[in-house]
């Protein structure tokens, strides 16, 4: 009994030894991620996802810049139903690169220094909490039926509201 006891002494020592010894030190014990390492994942990151869903977003605007230029040189319901789709197919590929938060980080030590603020079409969609999609399509539908004037000038288009010009109204209609 003598030995046992002995030896749970001679446990409960090392055991205070082993616990105080790690107790009050200043040093941390910590993962440390080689520089190397962490660039290898932030290069891979952005060569197999940011850059290819930049570049497609860059790719999609081209050819809604074409579109609407076919639009504007022959218009007719297929062109404007060409350029809707492209339109759409410019969205999805803007929302693909949206998580990527990427831009002038304006401001203090505020929430844009890691969030900058986008302004997107559904911001101009909606008017203090109202969906004007119904008001737009009434006044494009207006000004078709009005007939067209006899000259379209930047004059035309700046006295219209923002919300009735633009890409919009192209969306909306």
């Amino acid at each position: 009994m003598l030995v046992i006891m002995k030896r749970i002494g001679w446990f409960s020592l090392s055991l205070v030894i082993v616990v105080s010894a790690g107790c009050g030190s200043d040093s941390s014990t910590s993962i440390s991620v080689k520089g190397s390492e962490s660039h290898t994942a932030v290069m891979q990151v952005v060569n197999n996802t940011i850059i290819p869903r930049v570049e497609n977003f860059a790719t999609q605007v081209a050819s809604l810049d074409n579109q609407a230029e076919t639009f504007c040189t022959t218009i007719n319901e297929a062109n404007l139903a060409a350029t809707q789709n492209q339109w759409k197919v410019v969205a999805q590929a803007w929302y693909e690169i949206l998580p990527f938060k990427f831009g002038p980080m304006e401001g203090g030590l505020d929430i844009n220094i890691l969030e900058p603020v986008y302004s997107y079409i559904d911001y101009y969609r909606f008017n203090k909490g109202n969906d004007v999609t119904l008001t737009v399509r009434n006044q494009v539908e207006s000004w078709v039926n009005s007939g067209t004037p006899t000259t379209i000038t930047d004059t035309y288009f700046s006295l219209k509201a923002a919300s009735l010009v633009g890409l919009l109204p192209l969306e909306v209609t």
